[in-house]
């Protein structure tokens, strides 16, 4: 029992728990780590950009007559000190800042860096601390060590500018203000909101697992009751998909309910039409073994009439399991339907005649051949007829059409019985679905036709409806795909 529970997949509370709690810690681990580990990293690359988004704009200002009052302006702007110098020498210097490191050099090192930004391609960058400025020798040089980044306090860029002939070196110096205090006011503050961000998330989770799963909880319940018939309303409150899975279980239970009065219904039915024949074989049989002169053709006739209509019954019941639940394959083959048609309702006639039944048939004289089963469809055409037989009413007969319509050809068949009420048409197909309450005994077979009429319909991939009117009839059609000759 044990290992069965630990084997349980999670509720959806439980899930909807871990996963609010999982996304506050991933969504604070990343506050942490951009807003404390990554955060001196971070100015430095910003500060990096602007460096030198600002080195770009003086190169292409060069060349301005009023290019050192833009150059003031700029590098107070930006809190930076620039030089530009030349082989020869300095030729612009702004010193914006009191701790501006590349102005405490001698003028000898302008030139030796001038040298080293050329190179490095035309582009140099150094991130030093103010103290270690102070112990380089000679200052700006190859070997220069960078600074770790948290303790980094100055930037120094340079790159190489070509304008009107001359060649000039652009260095600027830009000093970086500390962060420590921020980085320790933003830890505390991330303390702070870690705990409340959590505490809410735990809040959240809670209150939606309970939202979610209440209302299935409840329909886990009742639906544990639907196998014993106990329940038949599972309306609740919540989530519109939850509301939606309780109306499909609603109606699902109302089915189970329908089905179980027509199984009953149906069994009672078969057990009528059963009986009816066994009676008559025992009653006919009997009145032949003792009376004497009654063993007659006739009296052998009947009872020969009624094992055939037994027989025929426990078929019915046997096809609409058989064919129903899959186990009987299609086996298509090409065929004369015309010429089927035709047997079957000459055959129908002969049964029927004697009854008082007529049976009037309009079929084509050619051929028309089609691609399908045909012992199934010659039982479609059957059942519908004995469908008619059944239900024709007073009047006792039936009409079989057979009519072409451009590349499909259409069977129906009409009766003048007491017709369909239009809310009932859907039905009619349906295994143990019966119009009226009073039983009818079929002339041929069980009353079970159109039950496996829609099945092998189904199979085939065919059309089929039904027309009919209350007080004047109904008329039962399919149709078929013709060959081509």
């Amino acid at each position: 029992m044990k290992s069965k529970l630990r084997s349980q997949p999670l509720g959806i509370r439980q899930k909807v728990i871990y996963t609010f709690l999982a996304f506050a810690f991933i969504m604070l681990g990343i506050l942490w780590l951009f807003q404390t580990v990554l955060l001196n990293p971070f100015y430095q690359s910003i500060r990096l950009q602007q460096i030198t988004s600002q080195a770009d704009s003086y190169a292409e200002q060069l060349h301005h007559p009023n290019f050192y009052p833009t150059l003031v302006s700029s590098a107070r702007q930006n809190d930076s000190c620039v030089i530009i110098a030349t082989d020869q020498g300095v030729q612009y210097s702004v010193d914006a800042t009191p701790s501006c490191l590349i102005h405490r050099l001698p003028d000898y090192n302008y030139e030796y860096f001038y040298n080293l930004t050329r190179e490095n391609g035309g582009q140099y960058t150094l991130s030093i601390s103010m103290n270690e400025a102070q112990t380089i020798s000679p200052p700006f040089s190859k070997d220069t060590p960078v600074a770790d980044r948290e303790n980094a306090e100055t930037i120094v860029y340079s790159r190489l500018a070509h304008v009107g002939g001359k060649e000039y070196c652009i260095i600027i110096n830009a000093t970086l203000e500390p962060i420590t205090a921020t980085v320790t006011t933003l830890r505390f503050q991330l303390f702070v909101i870690s705990i409340l961000f959590i505490l809410i998330a735990a809040i959240l989770a809670l209150f939606l697992s309970q939202s979610i799963s209440s209302p299935l909880v409840t329909l886990n319940k009742k639906s544990k009751l639907l196998g014993k018939r106990q329940a038949s309303d599972f309306t609740v409150k919540g989530y519109r998909e939850v509301s939606e899975l309780g109306d499909t279980l609603t109606h699902a239970a109302s089915e189970l309910q329908k089905t179980d009065r027509l199984q009953r219904e149906l069994v009672a039915n078969i057990s009528h039409d059963l009986r009816t024949p066994l009676t008559m074989i025992a009653g006919y049989a009997e009145v032949m073994r003792d009376i004497p002169g009654e063993n007659t053709p006739e009296n052998a006739q009947i009872i020969l009439d009624e094992a055939r209509r037994l027989s025929t019954i426990v078929s019915d019941v046997l096809d609409v399991s058989r064919i129903q639940s899959g186990t009987e394959p299609i086996v298509k083959e090409r065929f004369d339907l015309t010429h089927d048609t035709r047997e079957i309702c000459q055959r129908f006639l002969a049964m029927t005649e004697r009854e008082g039944y007529t049976i009037h048939y309009v079929t084509p004289d050619q051929p028309c051949m089609v691609m399908a089963d045909r012992m199934m469809i010659s039982r479609v055409i059957y059942n519908l007829i004995n469908n008619a037989v059944t239900h024709t009413g007073e009047s006792r007969s039936i009409s079989v059409t057979q009519s072409v319509r451009g590349s499909v050809v259409r069977i129906s068949v009409a009766d003048e019985g007491p017709g369909i009420p239009d809310d009932q048409l859907d039905s009619i197909w349906e295994r143990y679905y019966k119009i009226d309450k009073e039983h009818k005994r079929a002339a041929v077979g069980s009353g079970l036709g159109l039950s496996i009429v829609k099945t092998i319909l189904s199979m085939h991939s065919a059309t089929y409806g039904v027309a009919s009117s209350v007080g004047k009839g109904s008329v039962f059609w399919f149709e078929l795909p013709i060959l081509e000759k």
